[in-house]
């Protein structure tokens, strides 16, 4: 869950290197509250113990016994990996190794050798894209309540939503990039919200039934 601007989000960087641990504190610890994992059993435990308070995770794929896979494995299982956004950490640029990592959901990476700068930015800019779908989260569920729970008008919602935005409804990874827009332009080039498409969504399907009858 991310915490307001008025506090410190907190990160977990799991990873079995305590060099790297150290480096990523000092490159991070002045913006957030970090905590370390060793390996990836330490990191699970605490994702049980903790996982209300922690805003990310910065995962390292290569570790001895329960490696980085195996993390985003479990919270796939447990669907952690819903409420904590995850940036993985590489050992060299390698295509595969990213792609299964996005398939597992995490968000982003960085690799070796440690940019401060890149890494900052990629921190920040992964926080700000789950704040926005947070903030989608709670207004799907005013659409749900607008829709009176009528399970029909919110799926025609939600497929005319992913086909608005040209995304798979079954890629969570492209719907989840898809919940970070905030605004469309509609056919007439005006600027709407995402909650009034949901609203325009809703109006177009009765309108649609009157007319079919």
């Amino acid at each position: 869950m991310i915490k307001e601007s008025r506090e410190k989000n907190r990160l977990l960087i799991a990873d079995d290197s305590k060099m790297n641990r150290e480096i990523l504190k000092e490159i991070l610890g002045d913006e957030y509250i970090v905590t370390e994992a060793k390996d990836g059993t330490e990191a699970i435990e605490l994702l049980k113990k903790e996982e209300d308070s922690f805003s990310a995770l910065l995962l390292d794929l290569n570790m001895p016994e329960t490696n980085g896979y195996q993390v985003l494995e479990w919270m796939n299982e447990e669907y952690v990996i819903e409420r904590i956004p995850v940036i993985v950490i590489l050992a060299e640029d390698n295509h595969e190794s990213i792609e299964k990592a996005y398939e597992l959901g995490a968000m982003d990476y960085f690799t070796h050798p440690f940019d401060m700068f890149e890494i900052q930015k990629r921190v920040a800019g992964t926080l700000n894209l789950y704040k926005k779908y947070e903030n989608l989260i709670m207004a799907s569920k005013q659409v749900i309540y607008v829709c009176n729970s009528d399970y029909s008008r919110i799926l025609y919602a939600s497929d005319g939503f992913c086909r608005k935005f040209n995304v798979e409804r079954n890629n969570p990874y492209n719907v989840l990039i898809a919940r970070g827009i905030s605004f469309y332009i509609d056919e007439n080039g005006n600027k709407k919200s995402v909650d009034q498409w949901f609203r325009d969504a809703d109006e177009k399907m009765y309108k649609d039934k009157k007319e079919s009858r």
